[in-house]
């Protein structure tokens, strides 16, 4: 689950990145993404994403603006995907 949450009581704007560690880049889940006052939005649905160690999840905010960013996981272990 990746959940964004504006609490704040007017429009703004967040934009969200993931960083895949393997390749060293940065991709958009969201970018300059407009949500009303007191809102919030699932960003994956029922979709799954999958991180691997060194992966992160970036938000940047409107200035000014209050948001709120829930991320729930589940952590499996592959000894496949180890590296020395």
């Amino acid at each position: 689950m990746l959940f964004v949450s504006n609490s704040g009581g007017s429009s703004g704007k967040i934009s969200i990145q993931f960083y895949h560690a393997d390749d060293d880049t940065y991709h958009h889940f969201l970018v300059d993404y407009d949500t009303d006052g007191n809102s919030g939005t699932s960003i994956l649905g029922a979709s799954q994403f999958h991180l691997h160690a060194g992966d992160k999840i970036v938000c940047y905010k409107e200035s000014g603006k209050t948001f709120d960013v829930t991320l729930s996981a589940r952590e499996f272990f592959n000894p496949n995907r180890i590296t020395a």
